[in-house]
């Protein structure tokens, strides 16, 4: 299967997680699609002041890549900024958030995968 740019609608989510304002998803692949090895594999878009607020993980682990711009990532209360080509991973039981840091744009691709029963 081939899934075109064009065909990934950007879907705006409102604050995301308790996070500040609107965050555009650009999905690769559906949770229906994963055949239940995870949920979440996207493009996600941040423009400055937006936020995907501070969450836990259960159960799954996510991880951040950094395609563009700057993210500050909270990891279990501590911050960190993040430049492109960095990476961040939240594990099962762990806490996270992040934030577009600067007046730049901020795009990662974010995957949650099931941690394995």
């Amino acid at each position: 299967m081939i899934r075109r740019k064009d065909e990934m609608e950007a879907v705006a989510k409102h604050e995301v997680q308790k996070g500040m304002g609107d965050v555009a998803f650009h999905t690769f692949m559906t949770k229906e699609e994963a055949y239940g090895s995870g949920r979440t594999f996207a493009r996600v878009v941040f423009e400055p002041g937006t936020s995907i607020g501070i969450h836990e993980h259960q159960g799954e682990f996510e991880g951040y890549y950094v395609l563009k711009g700057q993210a500050l990532v909270t990891d279990n209360g501590v911050e960190s900024v993040l430049n492109p080509g960095d990476y961040h991973m939240c594990k099962d039981g762990d806490s996270h958030g992040i934030a577009c840091y600067g007046d730049e744009t901020m795009e990662i691709i974010a995957l949650i995968i099931n941690v394995p029963a």
